[in-house]
């Protein structure tokens, strides 16, 4: 399985990227996603995964993120995901993981 990156670039600097797979054709999973510290809550997040979800239409999406990190939980919900679980203690520190899908 082929790890491939969407990202966003200001000038020559890499500002958001993300990285992900896809399992089959219809279905990828997002692996991670990224912004440059210089950039956070400037939108370029919102921005690039608008044009990922467009670049990816058709095909089912899924993702996770740490339970507490609610700027990443509310920008997924604000962009379509759907929350569909709860993994509990799947980060090493014990933290939960939130599954959604697009």
């Amino acid at each position: 399985m082929q790890n491939h990156l969407f990202v966003e670039t200001g000038g020559q600097e890499l500002t958001a990227l993300i990285s992900y797979v896809r399992p089959a054709p219809d279905l990828v999973e997002i692996l991670f996603l990224g912004t440059s510290p210089v950039v956070r809550h400037s939108g370029v997040m919102g921005r690039l995964l608008e044009r990922f979800l467009a670049e990816e239409a058709g095909r089912e999406i899924w993702l996770e993120c740490r339970e507490d990190n609610l700027t990443a939980r509310d920008l997924y919900l604000k962009k379509g995901f759907h929350q569909v679980g709860r993994r509990p203690h799947y980060y090493r520190d014990g933290s939960a993981a939130i599954l959604f899908n697009f």
